[in-house]
């Protein structure tokens, strides 16, 4: 029989077995427990799952938001409603150059 082996088992195979309930005994600091491993697999899961949903959504918004795509004055207007200018132009894909041309050639009237 192989020196290595015990009826079939590999040593590192028990090595790894008696580290592995040591730590889920709370005996071992170094490795974590087999609820952490598997806490740490479901996680990464659904971080996967999240990861793609959001992907979806983001051209799905995309695609909306190139249906929609309200008359320039009037999303301009509501752009100057807003307290904090800054973020909805960033949020609304507006560049600052494009909302100072706007602003200096005068704003058009409201109906």
């Amino acid at each position: 029989m192989n020196r290595r082996m015990a009826k079939g088992v590999h040593h590192e195979a028990l090595r790894n077995w008696i580290h592995q309930a040591e730590a889920d005994a709370g005996e071992r600091g170094d490795m974590p427990t087999t609820a952490e491993r598997e806490e740490l697999a479901a996680l990464r899961k659904k971080n996967a799952q999240l990861e793609c949903v959001n992907e979806v959504l983001r051209t799905a918004s995309a695609v909306l938001m190139a249906r929609l795509d309200p008359p320039r004055p009037r999303m301009m207007a509501l752009v100057e409603e807003h307290p904090h200018l800054e973020p909805v132009l960033r949020e609304l894909s507006i560049p600052s150059s494009a909302y100072d041309r706007w602003r200096r050639r005068g704003r058009p009237r409201r109906p």
